[in-house]
């Protein structure tokens, strides 16, 4: 039916506003906007319009006549508006991290409006079926249209900062080392913390603050990592997820955040999108505002551009008897006890890498150790029964254990430390334990999908010895340490300083300057 053609044109060209909506970054030139509007009408009639047609020939059914042709229109064009409406809602209550806060009013007011012009369509068509005059359901549908049109032009989403507004300045500063662990979480390490089995833990704990971090959602791994590295949330640093898209027609700023989910589906983009790897921060990480410059001291941190370790061999620093344990007990396991074994080797080589950076006397050493989240993810057990699996996590957490004494003793006091794990790990939650009785799941024991919280560890000179404080936000790390350094905050870091963690004689003596 040409009816199924033409919603599925206005739901092409409504998925482009949509687009557009999320990518304020994006600002294509006159033809461009109109090339990637023939472009998407043309995706969606002939992708939604075929999904419509058993809608539509229902309606033509019903309503059998002369009307037919208006009033199945006018069902397509509701079913678009009201599903851009909920699209649209859904995107400015799930990315409120991702967007600015004018640009959530604005797409909660487009949301309002695409209802309000179902609203319209659905009340014309009834009143022109009954007053037999179906023109007037088509010039309805045209004005309904034209409504986000107008408000695009009449209230853009407001375009992010540019990098040349987010001033770079770099300082002198004491040396900093900052150790990511991925997957640890306060509830997993005070299950563990009590063993002397894991002397570097139990020191972390003695002489520094530390508590829970606030992970916020929905999970996106980069933008987190980048968050606790720049202490901004996405909305600022623009980093969203380990990929974007570039779509032809739409300029060479590649489209950060898609409509429906941030997770990097294509489910309103056309098939000749291509996948590109994501720019990078608009925020200067702490590391590139401090004294050393060099991106050799700073070693698989999960952002846009940083360095990480190539395959190597052995596992330097680890002793080999805790080897020989470990390839022991991982061997029953196949391709699963080999992919732990290699993340275990990576975060050797890492931290070899880490600890030569500092006998070069680097003042600024970051890093991530990755094994405890896929030994989490694979082998943290989930029932008695699990005694295999309590022997793999054993001997993983020593050797996290081991790899955190060695960078600790590398340090040797030289300035202050922070160990940062942006989220934890929780098992399966009720909806992967449906689809894993129906067949359709990924097979893990817990994962960071659920973005429970995380744990920070801060050992320096003004921090409060063996103290936990109360619960902080991801982008806290970074104003905290940057005064615990002695440093000014950059005025537009999001985050704030965790005076909790921090003793009243350093507060005392040390005020808190933010740059102009």
């Amino acid at each position: 039916m040409i009816q199924a053609l033409v919603a599925g044109i206005e739901g092409g060209l409504l998925a482009l506003l949509l687009v557009l909506r999320l990518n304020p970054e994006v600002r294509p030139d006159g033809m461009g906007l109109a090339v990637s509007a023939i472009e998407w009408a043309v995706w969606g009639g002939l992708g939604l319009g075929i999904v419509l047609l058993p809608l539509l020939l229902l309606v033509a059914w019903r309503w059998p006549g002369r009307r037919t042709s208006s009033v199945a229109a006018a069902a397509g064009t509701v079913t678009m508006l009201v599903l851009a409406a909920v699209i649209g809602w859904v995107d400015a209550e799930v990315l409120r991290t991702f967007l600015s806060g004018r640009a959530h009013r604005i797409l909660g007011q487009d949301a309002v409006s695409l209802l309000g012009a179902a609203l319209l369509v659905g009340l014309v068509t009834r009143w022109g079926r009954r007053s037999r005059r179906p023109a007037v359901c088509w010039v309805a549908m045209l004005f309904a249209l034209a409504a986000p049109l107008v408000r695009i032009v009449a209230a853009p989403t407001p375009p992010p900062p540019t990098a040349e507004s987010l001033r770079r300045g770099t300082k002198e500063a004491p040396p900093l080392l900052v150790v990511g662990v991925e997957g640890l979480d306060v509830s997993f390490l005070l299950t563990h913390a009590d063993s002397d089995r894991f002397p570097s833990v139990r020191h972390l704990l003695a002489a520094g603050s530390w508590g829970e971090v606030n992970a916020f959602t929905p999970f996106l791994r980069t933008a987190l990592w980048t968050s606790a590295a720049t202490g901004s949330y996405p909305s600022l640093h623009g980093v969203k997820s380990s990929r974007a898209w570039r779509v032809p027609g739409l300029g060479e700023e590649p489209l950060r955040v898609l409509p429906w989910t941030p997770l990097g589906g294509r489910l309103l983009l056309p098939a000749w999108a291509a996948e590109v790897p994501p720019p990078p921060s608009r925020v200067p990480p702490l590391w590139r505002r401090l004294g050393s410059r060099d991106g050799s001291t700073v070693w698989g941190w999960p952002t846009p551009g940083t360095l990480d370790v190539e395959e190597g061999e052995g596992f330097p620093g680890v002793p080999g008897d805790l080897v020989s344990s470990l390839e022991g007990a991982l061997e029953p396991f196949g391709e699963d006890g080999r992919a732990l074994l290699e993340r275990i080797r990576g975060d050797a080589l890492r931290c070899e890498l880490a600890v030569r950076a500092m006998e070069e006397q680097r003042s600024t050493v970051w890093l991530v150790i990755r094994s405890l989240a896929e030994a989490r993810r694979r082998f943290e057990p989930t029932g008695t029964g699990d005694v295999d699996n309590r022997v793999v996590m054993g001997l993983e957490l020593e050797t996290l254990d081991v790899l955190l004494g060695r960078l600790l003793e590398g340090w040797s006091g030289r300035g202050p430390v922070a160990v940062l794990s942006p989220y934890g790990m929780s098992p399966p939650a009720g909806w992967e334990r449906l689809r894993r009785l129906l067949g359709g799941a990924e097979e893990w024991r817990t994962s960071a999908r659920a973005c429970p919280n995380g744990a920070l560890f801060v050992v320096a000179r003004g921090a409060i010895p063996g103290h936990r404080f109360p619960r902080c936000e991801v982008v806290d790390m970074v104003p905290t340490l940057t005064y615990l350094l002695g440093l000014p905050l950059p005025a537009w870091v999001e985050g704030r300083v965790i005076l909790d963690a921090v003793t009243p004689d350093y507060l005392a003596k040390t005020p808190l300057l933010v740059e102009e």
